[in-house]
């Protein structure tokens, strides 16, 4: 179950990537609204994809810390 997690949480990552570039290049060259609103839906997922990969970072290395403690 936590190496499914894992992929899908990398696959998220590449489809958000997709979705920016794509609906960017469309804003780039249509210059339409609706792909405005898209490309910021977009970004707004990235940015709470990054939160998310800061706070397990954050959290993987607080238990990494917990565990040199209780070893000492």
């Amino acid at each position: 179950m936590k190496k499914l997690f894992k992929k899908l949480f990398y696959a998220f990552n590449y489809i958000i990537w997709i979705f920016l570039l794509s609906f960017y290049f469309l804003l780039m060259f249509t210059k339409n609204d609706v792909f405005l609103f898209l490309f910021i839906i977009s970004a707004i997922c990235y940015s709470i994809y990054g939160v998310l990969i800061f706070f397990k970072f954050i959290n993987s290395y607080d238990l990494k810390e917990k565990k040199d403690n209780d070893q000492k």
